[in-house]
């Protein structure tokens, strides 16, 4: 009996030391896994394993914001930014349904500043921006008679003006003022609003070939090509107009899609995480490029809004009485713009912007999973 205890007994010291290194080197793993830094306490173990359990009492931080604070993300803090933008793209007018007036390709260019403010998704932004414009318009063949006219015989005939080729290119200079806003997710964001757009310059140019015909009721046929009787055929002829603003203001619905790189945060995955302890926190920076597109929703002209197009020869060209054959004296009135009152054609713009934004933001502390910061 005493030989059997001596042999439990011996047992029993050998294999002491053994399970004592086995449990310490278990609790060294873990510690060593879970959190690389020497004294961490057991309690923060016990918070690991019932994490790993799937009882999320506690959340699990990364080591290097255990001690220092909760980390900040894009999405939950209050973002101030001011920025500088441009944008360039094609402008067209729309085309009436007549035929009257054929929109051609122009083009728009941007610049302005701009300030910024997002709350987690949601961005708005107002601006003051200043934007050169140029429409381009194909107009109908016009034909315009005078049959109150005398040669130098005293013989009278009728005088036949034919107006064709003719294009029209309106350039406006604008101070722009956009009202925007949107949601943004990870480096996708969309906004749209309006475009207030007040003209302060303009300048209206058309082109034209332009012959002259007469016919006599006391003989047959067509007289052309007498320039000496002020008859002549296929001259081109131009008239340009600096001219005070034609329009009160335009109104623009806008829309852009595109993408935004954050800089100056801490890029943790998509989330762009920040830890609140970081020393070095400087202003954040935006980069964007978007696609945009503005259509002029409501045009507000001086004088007279609308004029009957089905009666061209009205309006389109007016021929002093005292120089009837002397193109050079002829003035073309702009369809696209004009000072008489000539409607202004609604008309929208499409292509690139890009944004330059530099700011603050507010911290605010969030919880963050593992997953979140990893």
């Amino acid at each position: 009996m005493k030989r059997i205890l001596y042999i439990l007994i011996l047992l029993a010291c050998f294999c002491a030391p053994i399970l004592a290194q086995e449990t310490d080197s278990e609790q060294e793993t873990i510690s060593r896994e879970m959190f690389p830094q020497s004294g961490r306490l057991r309690s923060i173990v016990r918070q690991e394993i019932l994490y790993r359990s799937g009882l999320r009492n506690y959340s699990r931080l990364h080591p290097d914001y255990r001690n220092n604070g909760m980390p900040i993300g894009i999405y939950s803090a209050m973002h101030y930014l001011f920025g500088i933008w441009g944008d360039g793209g094609f402008s067209m007018p729309f085309s009436l349904t007549d035929g009257m007036l054929q929109g051609e390709c122009g083009s728009a260019h941007t610049v302005g500043l701009s300030f910024d403010v997002q709350n987690r998704f949601i961005k708005a932004q107002i601006g003051l921006g200043y934007r050169r414009q140029t429409l381009s318009a194909g107009v109908q063949a016009l034909t315009m008679y005078d049959h109150d006219v005398k040669d130098a015989w005293g013989y009278q005939y009728h005088l036949r003006y034919d107006f064709r080729d003719r294009k029209d290119i309106g350039t406006s200079h604008t101070i722009q003022i956009p009202l925007l806003m949107g949601a943004g997710v990870d480096m996708f964001y969309a906004m749209a609003g309006v475009k207030l757009q007040i003209n302060h310059k303009t300048s209206a140019t058309s082109e034209a070939i332009a012959s002259t015909t007469a016919t006599y009721d006391q003989f047959l046929g067509v007289f052309e090509e007498m320039d000496h009787h002020g008859l002549r055929k296929d001259v081109p002829i131009t008239y340009t107009e600096m001219s005070k603003p034609w329009t009160i203001f335009d109104l623009y619905g806008s829309l852009e899609v595109g993408w935004e790189i954050a800089g100056g945060m801490q890029l943790r995955g998509t989330t762009k995480y920040k830890p609140t302890h970081m020393p070095d926190r400087g202003p954040e920076w935006r980069f964007r490029a978007a696609l945009f597109c503005d259509v002029n929703m409501l045009h507000r002209m001086k004088g007279q809004s609308f004029n009957d197009n089905t009666q061209p020869e009205q309006y389109l060209v007016d021929i002093p009485a005292e120089t009837k054959w002397d193109f050079s004296t002829f003035r073309m009135n702009n369809t696209l713009f004009s000072t008489n009152g000539i409607p202004g054609r609604s008309d929208f713009v499409v292509g690139l912007k890009l944004t330059f934004c530099i700011g603050f933001y507010n911290q605010k502390c969030v919880p963050c999973l593992t997953d979140e910061i990893r």
